[in-house]
């Protein structure tokens, strides 16, 4: 599985354009699809990116921005 994979199931679960930080469902779907693609990557690791790119990325968060910080934060180079 290819991070372009977890981005193409955020779009079709989501609004394609805006990741909504202050929505926990939201930030637990994006945790648990990373960690499903991603099984090497500890939860507590994938909060901290998540907690760093939403303080990061000023709403309305646009989703292809928040998701090349979590790429960045998490290491993940495909």
């Amino acid at each position: 599985m290819s991070w372009n994979d977890v981005d193409d199931k955020l779009k079709k679960k989501f609004d394609a354009k805006f990741v909504a930080c202050s929505e926990d469902y939201e930030l637990d779907y994006i945790r648990d699809l990373i960690k499903e693609h991603y099984p090497r990557l500890e939860k507590d690791d994938i909060d901290t990116a998540i907690g760093w790119c939403c303080d990061e990325e000023d709403p309305p968060r646009p989703r292809k921005e928040f998701m090349d910080c979590l790429k960045k934060e998490l290491g993940i180079d495909d």
